[in-house]
């Protein structure tokens, strides 16, 4: 599982420089943009069933490194943390395979079983609370996880 680090520390860079990158208006025939790019949205998603164990500290970090740079850059950036499971949640205390805004501190690996992990459904939700997201913000969404 060398290999996961390295996939994370890269998607975590491409955020953050496409976030800088978007700096400038662009211009299309006298028409700016309405884009602001100094307001970020990003919903991200972390898997959090029992095979993240051994790397789930590695994706909390590197979710942590982009909410600190991108807060670096002077831009208004608004996070939405959600933690995915299996699509048939594994614990009676949880209700639906996807939590959104948790504390990232406070994610475990536990719960996952022989059912696929949700990332679409993550996905899917994610990309619905985007297109409801004031048109002048930049959007993200990003999947740390270790299935595909």
């Amino acid at each position: 599982m060398s290999h996961v680090p390295s996939l994370t520390k890269l998607a975590a860079k491409e955020v953050v420089s496409a976030a800088a990158a978007a700096g400038d208006d662009i211009e299309l025939e006298g028409v700016t943009d309405p884009i602001r790019p100094d307001r970020v949205v990003v919903y991200m998603g972390v898997d959090t069933t029992a095979s993240m164990e051994a790397v789930l500290s590695v994706a909390k970090k590197t979710a942590q490194s982009i909410i600190d740079k991108l807060q670096k850059l002077d831009m208004e950036v608004e996070f939405h943390i959600a933690a995915v499971n299996d699509y048939e949640p594994m614990s009676s205390s949880e209700q639906t395979p996807v939590k959104w805004d948790v504390d990232i501190d406070t994610m475990e690996a536990e719960g996952g079983g022989d059912e696929a992990e949700a990332y679409s459904t993550f996905l899917s939700q994610a990309c619905d609370k985007a297109m409801h997201t004031s048109n002048d913000h930049v959007r993200y969404v990003i999947m740390l996880g270790d299935a595909y």
